[in-house]
């Protein structure tokens, strides 16, 4: 049995080379969206328990915008991505090409495009997991949301059924010739499939 609160330096290298694969396939597929180059990098990547997640982005309280779906097959689960709600209208500027700045609130075309930039690096991702650890994973359709991170993954837990203990956090940083922003993103495996990515990666 793996001890998920102990991981060592070489387990969490290799949960961060899951954010690293899928980063380098995202920022091709974002560039392509955007016809500007962008980079992705993964300054960091853990584990921690569920009920600390908020308390690592600054309290259950703050404001987020994400995309979330569910995974299915050899490995389920549920994914959140999320950017908080200053970064959101920053990205925002950035897929609208407007001036640094100029959105206040989003509007239904600047979610559609966010929810399509979450939904590109959560597939990205996932493809990198289902490579790296040559396990089949189905995702559900893409889901927008805007709230208390806390809330969000309060219903995760409760609405999705997720049983969860502990979730993966993997930090992404995005860069372009004028702007640089960052994002989250929160891989809540079950127990038993975050045991077989830690064994299937060869660091169980």
């Amino acid at each position: 049995m793996i001890d998920l609160k102990n991981l060592t330096p070489f387990q969490l290298d290799a949960l961060k080379e899951i954010g690293n694969i899928g980063a380098s396939h995202a920022d091709t597929a974002l560039s392509e969206l955007l016809r500007k180059k962008v980079w992705i990098s993964v300054p960091e990547a853990k584990v921690v328990p569920l009920d600390e997640v908020p308390q690592e982005f600054g309290g259950a309280e703050k404001m987020v915008v994400g995309v979330y779906l569910q995974m299915q097959g050899q490995i389920s689960g549920n994914i959140l991505f999320f950017f908080s709600q200053e970064t959101a209208m920053t990205l925002a500027d950035i897929l609208m090409n407007r001036p640094a700045g100029t959105t206040k609130v989003l509007n239904e075309m600047d979610q559609s495009a966010i929810k399509e930039t979450g939904t590109i690096l959560a597939g990205s991702c996932l493809t990198a997991l289902s490579a790296l650890t040559n396990k089949e994973i189905i995702p559900s359709i893409p889901y927008y949301a805007m709230d208390m991170l806390g809330a969000l993954v309060d219903f995760i837990i409760i609405n999705l059924s997720q049983n969860a203990e502990y979730a993966m956090i993997i930090q992404l940083e995005f860069s372009e010739s004028e702007y640089k922003i960052d994002g989250s993103f929160l891989l809540l495996p079950d127990p038993q499939s975050l045991e077989v990515i830690l064994t299937s990666l060869g660091v169980g």
